[in-house]
Formats: structure tokens, sequence, C-alpha cells
């Protein structure tokens, strides 16, 4: 039977709730009807998954010799976007985009369709692209993939446990959805908009959603570009493009067994989620951290069945899910530096606060409590600046950290 560090590194609690949730997006495109608001973030270094901000890849039209240091001197995705889009640089592959939709009224807002159009289309450019070894990953809320590559293109929309849903909701006064977006091509640079189809008192309107500065969003496959990461202080050109497989890591290397975290955590996830709620397991896998290291992953992700309101009865801010994480590596050092990453890209959306005693490395941001302990992390994540949910979210985490050991 593992001890209480491996059976508790990594639980990872995302709690989505409505009426916080423009907090997440920092400086964004905001527009304002008179029922409600639509806010955009384009910028992935401002969207946060389990691993910090997500990050992008970018085609700058520039030979690499005439490409300076990127910002953060680290092979990493995080911090770049300000600085490839002031060279000229477009999203390589893919694009990401969180919009946050908030009722300001008593007035029911219906949202109940999206549809993307490429609005122009040319052949993927040419140049360097910017890279990394390996973006964090998309949050889980509800999410919504385009596939530009298809005529038209083809939208999907999915809740935040990977299941497939209609697009159908409703917001009103201090109520408010949050939609994270990944367009996806691999033939073309593509300009492209989305368009949210809305209803308001049986009166339908279309609300056009596009990138910061209210222009289209675009999108290059890098099939026409060559490769860099930033190693050793220098732009290093890598041969692994979008259609080869990566390289099987040495199982010398990979990090040993983790315990079956979705067990342990439900009971204490069930205190505080809304009920009745299903659960979505993640499959185990090993994968490179933001350090670049491997660790060995499972989870889940427990959704209530239906969304919670913006408050209790009595006040108290709910919870609509949790997403358990469980992470480990091959050693401790590994794990420290790891953890080290974590940190520092967590940083970038605001200040921190050192956990003397929790453990042996502890630190709570805004919205993310992360721990290490030996090889393995803890992290509990919302994606809120409601004080009363961190503060509650960093509470279940200490408590089941308590309570195994």
């Amino acid at each position: 039977m593992p001890g209480w560090a491996a059976i508790i590194a990594g639980i990872v609690l995302t709690a989505i709730v409505g009426a916080t949730a423009t907090a997440i997006v920092g400086k964004v495109q905001s527009a304002v009807a008179d029922d409600y608001r639509v806010t955009v973030e384009s910028n992935p270094d401002r969207i946060t998954s389990r691993t910090g901000p997500i990050g992008g890849s970018y085609v700058v039209a520039k030979p690499i010799q005439d490409i300076g240091e990127p910002p953060i001197k680290e092979n990493s995705c995080v911090g770049r976007y300000d600085w490839a889009y002031a060279m000229g640089g477009v999203d390589a592959d893919s694009t990401a985009a969180r919009v946050i939709i908030e009722g300001l009224t008593e007035t029911v807002v219906h949202i109940d369709g999206i549809s993307a159009t490429v609005l122009e289309t040319a052949a993927p450019s040419l140049g360097s692209n910017l890279t990394c070894r390996g973006r964090g990953e998309q949050p889980n809320v509800r999410y919504v993939t385009i596939d530009l590559d298809t005529n038209p293109p083809t939208v999907l929309t999915y809740d935040a446990s990977g299941m497939a849903v209609p697009f159908v909701f409703t917001v009103s006064k201090g109520q408010s959805e949050v939609l994270d977006i990944s367009a996806t091509t691999n033939k073309c640079t593509c300009s492209w908009q989305v368009t949210l189809r809305l209803s308001i008192e049986g009166k339908a309107e279309n609300y056009t959603v596009q990138a910061r500065g209210k222009r289209p969003f675009k999108t290059t496959s890098s099939a026409n570009a060559k490769w860099y990461q930033w190693v050793g202080g220098t732009w290093v050109e890598q041969r692994t493009g979008p259609d080869e497989a990566e390289p099987t890591p040495d199982p010398n290397e990979l990090p040993g067994p983790i315990a079956d975290v979705c067990l342990l955590a439900s009971p204490h996830v069930a205190a505080v989620l809304n009920k009745p709620h299903r659960t979505q397991r993640d499959a185990e896998a090993i994968r490179p951290g933001p350090g670049g290291n491997l660790l060995r992953h499972s989870g889940c992700t427990f959704v209530a069945d239906t969304p919670a309101p913006t408050a209790s009865p009595t006040g108290e801010t709910l919870i609509d899910s949790v997403n358990v994480w469980l992470d480990g590596a091959k050693t401790d050092p590994v794990a420290k530096t790891e953890f080290d990453v974590f940190a520092k890209n967590y940083s970038l959306n605001g200040p921190s606060q050192a956990l003397p005693g929790v453990a042996q490395d502890a630190v709570l941001f805004d919205g993310v409590f992360l721990v290490r302990t030996g090889r393995l992390l803890l992290t509990v994540q919302i994606s809120t600046d409601s004080r009363e949910l961190q503060e509650r979210t960093r509470a279940l985490g200490e408590a089941v950290f308590k309570e195994l050991q």
C-alpha cells in the first residue's frame, strides 16, 4: 500500500463559477449589450490550465538569425504571445481563445448555436516556427473545437469531462458561462471568426467573436516553416515535424506507479461538489511536465449534472466541477524541477504567497495551491479570483493532505 504522498500528490480541483469568471482573463476584448457582456481572451499566456498558462507556438516570417532571444529565456511556450505578434507572428497549427458570456439583467439570454467562418485562406506560412517541448493543456471547462480544414469548418462542443454536448445554455443577471475555443489547421493560413446565436425574449441575434482589437483570428499550419526550440541559450532547429512521432522514452527514465487517486479523492470531492454529478476518468499516461521531464499522470473530472447557481441561499459559493490529477516524477530532484517551473509559470498571472510548514515546497497563487512532497506534486487550481472560493479550495486540499498522512 503506497504512503500518503503517493496517494494525494497531484490532486487538482478546478472550480468554474459563473459570477467570478471574468477574473481569469486579464486584459481582454470586451463588448457589452443591454442584457449581456461577452469577453474574449485571445492571449494563451493568460489562459491557465493544470500546467499553468497554456502558451503558444508562432510562425514568424523571418530567418532564425533575425529573431532574438525569447522574453523568457527558457524552452517554454509561455510568455511569447506579445513578443511574437510584435514581429508579425501567427499562431502555429492551433489558436486558443477563452470566451465569457455574462448576464447583466434579469432577462434570460439563450445561447443555442455556434458556427465558424473562414474569411480568407492562403498557403501555410514560410519562416520560423518558434515552439517548445510541450505546450500546456487546455483547461477543463466547456470547450469548443474547430477544424478549419473542412468546408464549412467543423465545430464540436464538449463539457468539462470531455463528453460531447449540445451547445445550449442560458445566462441572466449574476450568471456566466466560460467557453474555451481551440481551432486547428494542417493545410492553410486561415483568417476566421466565430458566430454565437442568441435569443432574447424571442428575438434572435448573432454575436461575432473575434480576437483582441476586433480583428479576425488567424492560424497557420507550420508545414512550410522550420521548427526551432530555445535550447542552451540559442535557437536549435528541430527535426520533428507535426506528422512525425516523438521518440520512445527509455523505460529506465519512466516514473514509477501511482495510486488510484480518483477513488481516494471521491468522498472529499463529493462533500463540496453540487449533487448529483458524474465522473470522467483520464487514462493513465506518461507525459512531459512543464519542465520537459516525464511525469506519470492519471486523474478524473467530477462534473455536476446541473450548473451551480452563483451562490447558495446562505450566500456560500458553490462548485460546478472538480478535476483530480495525480502526477509522479522519477525522482525527488526531477519533481523539484517540475515544481519550480510550475511555480514560475503560475507567477506570470499574479503574486504568490509561501505556505511554510505544509510540505517540502508549497505556494499559493491567485487561485492556485501548489505543493511538492518527495517525487510528487499536489496542485489545487481554481478559475476565479473569489477569495472565498480560493480559501475553500485550499482548505479542501489541505484536509485531504492531512487525512492521508
